[in-house]
């Protein structure tokens, strides 16, 4: 089997987008614009928690697996309130595959992402602070 760090269409069958325009309509907002550059303000981090890609909401603490082909957010559960309503555009660093690689060295065992409990990552942390994670836990290259 396959190891990798999750995203939203490795655990719901509904498209990314699908998803969340249903999910938004579900919880009264109304129709979801399309997440056009008119409709694009601010940007918000992507982090890896337990095996995942997620992000964060700001505005309520909510937090949602991204799409990293579709990289951008809108919180279902406060529309984006503190920002206007628009969606954010979800950032990725740019040394992605090198971050996964490291987490990926990190044993776990069982199907469920929220067993990967040492696989985190947040915004910042260097590869090589991930690299010295792993050496202190006697995980090899």
């Amino acid at each position: 089997m396959d190891d990798y760090i999750v995203q939203h269409q490795d655990l719901q069958p509904e498209d990314y987008l699908v998803m969340i325009r249903g999910m938004y309509m579900r919880m009264g907002f109304g129709p979801l614009p399309e997440p056009t550059e008119a409709n694009i303000s601010g940007q918000v981090a992507a982090r890896i928690n337990h095996g995942r890609w997620l992000v964060d909401c700001g505005g309520c603490n909510s937090a949602l697996v991204v799409d990293l082909s579709q990289p951008v957010f809108m919180c279902v559960e406060c529309g984006n309130a503190a920002n206007d309503g628009k969606w954010f555009a979800v950032t990725v660093p740019s040394n992605r595959k090198a971050i996964e690689a490291e987490l990926l060295k990190r044993p776990w065992s069982g199907r469920n992402p929220s067993e990967a409990v040492n696989r985190n990552w947040e915004p910042g942390e260097t590869v090589a602070a991930l690299k010295q994670e792993n050496t202190d836990h006697g995980i090899g290259a």
